[in-house]
């Protein structure tokens, strides 16, 4: 029995370090989106709309909520593709690339 309980524990600590890699790497990618973004509007204060789309992120629709602001603040700067290309990353390289 003690082996069983050994390897749920096992489990569920895969199952937090898993989610937390999740959750990290989820921020990184809407805080490297916020970052491309407010560079293109010659935001003043560019850490600062980064961790506004950081804490949209964590909203139930975060993702969409994200695109919705994205597209709204750089309506006449890029096109909707190039948002989506920059939300697809999974970690950002194709804004550090951009």
């Amino acid at each position: 029995m003690t082996f069983l309980k050994g390897r749920e524990h096992a489990f569920e600590s895969q199952f937090a370090l898993d989610a937390d890699a999740e959750f990290r790497q989820r921020t990184a990618k809407h805080r490297a989106a916020g970052l491309w973004a407010a560079a293109l509007m010659d935001h003043p204060a560019p850490d600062a709309y980064a961790a506004k789309l950081v804490k949209l992120g964590m909203q139930p629709h975060g993702e969409r909520d994200i695109f919705d602001k994205l597209h709204a603040d750089l309506n006449d700067l890029t096109s909707i593709a190039n948002i989506r290309c920059h939300l697809s990353s999974p970690n950002g390289d194709t804004i550090r690339q951009a």
